[in-house]
């Protein structure tokens, strides 16, 4: 019989211990336990072991996010009318392999769902390295004395570590991590601006975080929306894998990957 439960300290440890065996998956999982402890609220699946497990992030402004991580779709629908009975009305994202999908439809009400793949590189898999075609490369510690557009700050704002491409002054490509941890780092937010695109900048600035996170780490990971041709393109031309294919599920918004 699976029991859920709210994790102790130590059923999270069990949680980190089984995120590091696939960040390429979980490594957003190990920057929550790690770094946003106080603003994420975790919940074990447990049946002799760990058998599933969900982390539910409340540090955004409007919406909550969670990640659900099951070994079954018994344990999946147990952890899902968990979250039912704690979190039902409140406005939240939930990321699920796809094959679980349809069971939230049956649990909860989604306003809108959007299929993303998950990709991954490794360092010692084949990969392409781009330059930036002009421009100087940097790491964007200030937007001071820049030119930028709102798409470029907004990004910069939410960002670890953004690197961007400038061409006569102006941030013309910029992207940076959304977590940046030893088993991982998980690359996003990545930007060309309109008229530079087309250009070979994509494939450069997402080449540059490639490289740097491979300073750091043997895994380089993203997020990419199934209908984002241009983008995943430019991610299996650097060498990227599509490791899983997951289903990003509204709940009372209605935002996009």
């Amino acid at each position: 019989m699976v029991i859920v439960r709210q994790a102790s300290s130590r059923e999270i440890a069990l949680i980190e211990d089984h995120a590091r065996r696939h960040p390429e998956l979980n490594v957003l999982v190990l920057h929550d336990i790690r770094h946003e402890r106080s603003r994420t609220d975790f919940y074990v699946a447990l049946n002799q072991g760990l058998e599933g497990y969900m982390a539910v992030y409340r540090g955004f402004r409007d919406f909550y996010s969670t990640i659900v991580e099951a070994s079954s779709s018994e344990v999946f629908r147990s952890l899902m009318e968990t979250y039912a009975k704690i979190y039902r009305d409140t406005p939240s994202i939930i990321h699920v392999w796809e094959r679980y999908a349809d069971i939230v439809f049956e649990v909860l009400k989604p306003t809108s769902t959007y299929k993303y793949y998950v990709m991954s590189l490794s360092k010692n898999m084949c990969r392409r390295v781009y330059s930036a075609p002009k421009g100087v490369v940097v790491e964007l510690e200030s937007l001071k004395g820049l030119v930028f557009s709102k798409d470029v700050e907004e990004r910069f704002r939410r960002l670890l570590r953004p690197h961007a491409i400038l061409v006569d002054n102006r941030v013309v490509a910029i992207g940076g991590y959304c977590a940046t941890e030893p088993e991982a780092y998980m690359i996003c937010g990545v930007y060309v601006e309109p008229d530079y695109r087309g250009r070979g900048f994509g494939k450069a600035i997402s080449s540059i975080l490639v490289e740097e996170a491979f300073k750091h780490t043997d895994i380089a990971t993203l997020w990419v929306r199934e209908d984002n041709y241009p983008a995943i393109h430019v991610y299996l031309e650097l060498g990227f894998k599509v490791t899983r294919r997951n289903t990003w599920i509204n709940i009372g918004v209605d935002k996009r990957p």
